[in-house]
């Protein structure tokens, strides 16, 4: 099995599909992070002056740690370690290898972005080819 592993939800929901595979590859012992890139261009700021959307920035960014915390504790189990995390930071594939590399994770466990038709994205071919551990790309539900 996996010492850790790095989850990237899509939503709240502790049954999307990333989390039923992070429950599936973990072993008792196994340390998951629930790791959630926020960032949103719009809120970058207005000419220059990004004073004027920190408190929305801020505001975004905790409620998604929160919902990474959440999400984090519906996989603990005895003996194994859990915790969320999000950053407010782009593009996601540097990301998740910067966070790959400063963690130790050996698998992280993601979604396929939205692309046409169920394609895979560049964005997606972007993190299977630059991140340091295997990445998990999750497109069922995990049920079967």
């Amino acid at each position: 099995m996996f010492a850790k592993l790095l989850v990237i939800p899509v939503s709240a929901d502790p049954e999307q599909a990333v989390m039923r595979r992070a429950r599936q590859c973990a072993a008792d012992a196994t340390e998951i992070e629930v790791f959630d890139v926020a960032y949103e261009p719009l809120l970058e700021g207005y000419f220059g002056n990004q004073a004027v959307y920190e408190p929305l920035r801020n505001r975004v960014l905790a409620e998604r740690r929160e919902r990474a915390e959440a999400l984090a504790e519906s996989l603990a189990a005895p003996g194994r370690k859990t915790s969320g995390r999000a950053v407010w930071d782009h593009p996601l594939h540097r990301v998740v290898a910067d966070e790959v590399r400063a963690t130790g994770a050996d698998l992280v466990i993601a979604a396929p972005q939205r692309g046409p038709a169920g394609a895979l994205t560049h964005g997606d071919w972007q993190l299977v080819l630059t991140c340091p551990a295997p990445v998990l790309v999750v497109r069922s539900d995990g049920a079967d």
